[in-house]
């Protein structure tokens, strides 16, 4: 099984990753604060939480927000 928690990548590794790369990335980072951030202030349903995190983290919603 791969490990997915200790990620190494050399300086040139990092240096040849495209911009779309690291923008899955940065959205993979901005929906777990958006999820962490609805568990703590009490969203408590599946069905809400999906709903409320498909609202923040939806690409015309990162538009408008930015």
């Amino acid at each position: 099984m791969r490990d997915y928690f200790n990620v190494r990548l050399s300086w040139d590794e990092i240096q040849n990753l495209s911009t779309l790369a690291l923008a899955n990335a940065g959205d993979a980072v901005y929906e777990l604060m958006v999820r962490t951030s609805l568990c703590a202030n009490g969203v408590s349903t599946a069905k809400n939480l999906h709903k409320h995190t498909v609202e923040a983290v939806s690409a015309p919603a990162q538009a408008k927000a930015a």
